[in-house]
Parts: structure tokens; C-alpha cells; sequence
């Protein structure tokens, strides 16, 4: 969200040619209308404490009344609430420097000392050269994750980033190092928040095959990743006692990019695989990128002549292989699965 509307502060002389910047904040670390790197639905990760994306300094002179310092003038006495103020600022059209930044502010003091190290780290900012037009309205926005720390401005109208954006460069060096070591994710992925599940239910979002993926740390039924540098966990819930989750993990990575095999296949079929659904005809290995692999649970081996899967409901439908090895039907109860699952 962009904020509550305000009263823009005015650096310009009346009857000037004038433009708009406005600052803009977010509970998730993306500023609004900003994708987060596997998807961009993942719910907020903080309550108390707000990403602010705004302009520090316009040509050397600081802004005291920007949106963070309005936020937590008013958050005062409301323990860890926030209450979000945005800001905006008249300023003389034509060529100015613009100091942005990034970071995360929290309303208690405590807050900061508990996640000292963490979002607290999180901050990209820098100075930009930028001529601004008359009548035009620019926003500051930007994204704060683990991988990705960075700042912008943005024309409100166009969408047209102007300038340059600012980037982390410590963070985006350690997330190259990163997709360096990473291999690829071989179908897609669906989750819910952080969690990527072996149930793979249809209806949930899902992140396209082709991801960058890191193994990480493993605990319990669970191996936590990095995917495109965002953190994340690959939970075995479901096919325990058929493999291990490492052997599990390992059928959902690749070290070629399935990216090149699906752009070689018909339209239609790549069209398919990237809205995460299946038409008759096609072969195994384009229905395991598209849906993701069947639980172990229900379909033992690869080779059975119907593979069964789940909607995020719990409707149940299955897949129907003909001799060829190509899907000869799709099998559900309900006409409304098939309009999720067949394209």
C-alpha cells in the first residue's frame, strides 16, 4: 500500500512547474505492486514493523518529514502497533539528485533489539540523478528479502523505472555466489507461504520450473532452500515411508534448465506447463513439469497406467495414460477440477 493520502510538503515556489515524489511502504518487505523473486502472494512477514521506500535527501538536503519518521511520530504509546503514515513532496520539475532508501522501522525499541541481525540488516539506498517532467508523479519503490535489497523510482503512470536502481551490492554479490552453486527446480512448484509440500495441490500458486535451487539445512521431514534466493522449506508430508526426503528433494532438481526443454515443445504444450496445467497428448515429463510429481503415497511408481493427484479442496482427479505414454484422459467428479487442472 502506498498509504493513508497526504498533504504533499511543498520545495517549490508557487506557479513553478512542479512534479509529485511520494514515498511508499509495505508490511511484506515488496513495495506495493512489487513481485516478490518465486511468486509474488507471500504473506507478510512482519506485523509491528513496516519496509519503507522513500526519498532521503533531495540535491543534499535532508527530509525530516518522510513517511518513516511521520509513522512512528504517530505510533508513539501503541506498544508494537504501527500506524503508517505516508508523505508526499512538491518539488520543481527539472533535473534533481534524490537520495533513496530502503529499510525497515519497527515502533517498539524493542522490536529492533529482537530482530537485530535480521530485517533490521535489510537496506539498500543511494543517490540518483533524475529529471523530473511537469505534472508527472513518481514513486519510490523497491523490495527488501534476504537476496534482494533494492530502491527505486518509479513514473506512477508509466511505470517507467527513472533512473537507475540501487542496489545492495554485498547482497546481489552473495546471491550470485549463490545461483553459482544452485542447481535447477525441475517442475513446478506449489506452495503455500514458505512451505513446498509433496502433496503438490492444484489451486495453490506455484513458482515455474527453472527456478534456481539451493539446499540449505535439513531437519526432521523437512529441508530447508534458497529458490531464486528466497528462503524457503520443502516439507515431505506425505510419502514418508516410500523415500526419503533427500531422495524426494532430489527428483525436484536438475542441473540442466527444463526451461530449454519446455521452450522447444509445441505452443500449446508450453503454454500448458506454464499455467501449471495438463491437455490431452501429452508425455510424462511434461506433466511432471507442469503438475509436479504425484505423492508416493498414492502413485507408487511412475510406470502405473493413472496417476492420482489433489486440488487444494481435496478434490481428487487422475491422470490416465494410454500405451504411447501420453495422457488419453483426465479423470475427475466434478466439472469444476477439470477446468483447473486441463487447458
Amino acid at each position: 500500500m502506498a498509504g493513508c493520502s497526504a498533504i504533499p510538503q511543498e520545495f517549490v515556489k508557487p506557479g513553478t512547474p512542479s512534479a509529485l515524489l511520494r514515498d511508499s511502504f509495505s508490511n511484506s518487505g515488496l513495495a506495493p505492486g512489487v513481485k516478490s523473486s518465486p511468486g509474488n502472494d507471500f504473506p507478510s512477514p512482519l506485523r509491528s514493523g513496516k519496509a519503507f521506500f522513500l526519498v532521503a535527501k533531495i540535491d543534499g538536503v535532508e527530509i525530516e518529514d518522510n513517511s518513516a519518521r511521520r509513522s512512528l511520530t504517530a505510533s508513539e504509546g501503541q506498544g508494537l502497533w504501527m500506524t503508517p503514515r505516508s508523505n508526499e513532496i512538491r518539488v520543481a520539475a527539472g533535473r534533481h539528485r534524490l537520495h533513496l532508501l530502503a529499510t525497515y522501522f519497527f515502533a517498539a525499541p524493542i522490536e529492533v533489539l529482537l530482530r537485530m541481525g535480521k530485517e533490521t540488516a535489510y537496506r539498500a539506498e543511494g543517490e540518483i540523478v533524475v529529471d523530473l517532467g511537469v505534472g508527472r508523479t513518481y514513486q519510490v519503490r523497491g523490495r527488501l528479502e534476504p537476496y534482494y535489497q533494492e530502491v527505486w523510482l518509479e513514473d506512477v503512470d508509466s511505470g517507467e523505472i527513472i533512473g537507475q536502481k540501487i542496489i545492495n551490492r554485498e547482497v546481489e554479490r552473495s546471491r550470485q555466489e549463490i545461483l553459482a552453486a544452485s542447481s535447477y527446480t525441475g517442475c513446478n512448484l506449489r506452495y503455500k507461504d514458505q512451505w513446498i509440500s509433496d502433496s503438490n495441490f492444484v489451486g495453490l500458486p506455484f513458482i515455474p520450473a527453472g527456478a534456481r535451487i539451493l539446499p540449505t539445512e535439513e531437519g526432521g521431514n523437512r529441508i530447508h532452500v534458497l529458490i531464486d534466493g528466497r528462503p524457503m522449506t520443502v516439507g515431505h508430508d506425505y510419502g514418508r515411508q516410500q523415500e526419503s526426503k533427500q531422495a524426494y528433494l532430489a527428483k525436484l532438481m536438475r542441473g540442466i534448465d527444463p526451461g530449454i526443454y519446455i521452450e522447444r515443445q509445441p505452443a500449446a504444450v508450453r503454454d500448458a506447463i506454464r499455467a501449471g496445467k495438463v491437455s490431452l497428448g501429452m508425455n510424462r515429463e511434461q506433466v511432471l513439469i507442469a503438475l509436479g510429481y504425484p505423492r508416493t503415497d498414492q502413485t507408487a511408481t511412475l510406470q502405473e497406467t493413472r496417476w492420482k493427484y489433489e486440488t487444494v479442496d481435496g478434490e481428487v482427479f487422475e491422470i490416465e495414460w494410454n500405451s504411447q505414454g501420453l495422457v488419453d484422459d483426465v479423470l475427475a467428479d466434478e466439472e469444476a477440477v477439470l477446468e483447473q487442472v486441463v487447458f
